[in-house]
């Protein structure tokens, strides 16, 4: 089975301290990803729900210290359906967060044993318009994703690429955007890709996000044909 994407979520606060994310149904064994973005560097987010516990596997922060990306993992343990909780402790600016589940994925280590390649990036101190983030997969067929903020700017995916949740929030110098986003099909043969891309902004601005690479499930190695009898090699 492929590795694939079987749903997406968002959510998002003009202000508080925590956010829920809809409601949906997991299923034993699927990954779970969560990610939040801050217009508030400073403030630090978790997750919970599904009794899981859940992983901090990336963060980057804005080199103009103007916003900040996290995501978070986990591996469903049993068929559920219930909300994921983020914990904003002391935030009072706007918050955009987006939940992803995959099926088909290598399983073990609550998610982590799922993970190929990932990667962090940010504009530079002069901002642009540039939201891109490069990731470099060692795995046939992997599924590779993109999580970003960039103020108050548009993106547009490059070609090939797609859009699974456009999130966002606040207004004037406090908007939050941000964006999940993919490549189309699956990274075959493994190796390097782009993913965003250059001028994929619509203007300059502070921008950070984060990427991943999901690799398929292993299939288990076919036992080999016995080895050749003396009968056989005499072809009788």
């Amino acid at each position: 089975m492929a590795v694939a994407i079987q749903q997406t979520i968002q959510a998002t606060t003009n202000s508080a301290t925590s956010l829920l994310l809809p409601s949906w149904s997991v299923v034993a064994g699927e990954w779970l990803g969560v990610g939040v973005a801050l217009r508030d560097d400073t403030v630090t987010p978790t997750v919970s729900g599904h009794a899981l516990t859940w992983v901090q596997q990336l963060s980057r922060i804005g080199t103009d210290g103007q916003n900040a990306v996290y995501f978070f993992r986990a591996q469903a343990a049993a068929n559920n359906t219930g909300q994921i909780t983020i914990s904003l402790p002391s935030n009072g600016d706007p918050v955009g967060a987006c939940g992803i589940r995959i099926n088909g994925q290598q399983t073990g280590t609550n998610g982590l044993a799922a993970i190929d390649a990932s990667n962090t990036n940010a504009s530079p101190l002069a901002d642009n318009d540039d939201f891109l983030i490069s990731l470099t997969s060692v795995t046939n067929n992997c599924l590779m994703f993109g999580w970003g903020t960039f103020r108050l700017a548009t993106f547009t995916a490059p070609a090939g690429q797609t859009i699974l949740q456009s999130v966002n929030v606040g207004s004037s110098g406090d908007t939050t955007r941000s964006a999940l986003w993919r490549l189309n099909g699956l990274k075959s043969p493994a190796g390097a890709q782009t993913l965003g891309g250059i001028a994929s902004l619509d203007s300059d601005r502070d921008w950070c996000n984060v990427a991943l690479a999901i690799k398929p499930l292993a299939v288990a190695a076919q036992p080999g044909s016995p080895p050749p009898t003396i009968l056989t090699m005499l072809g009788m």
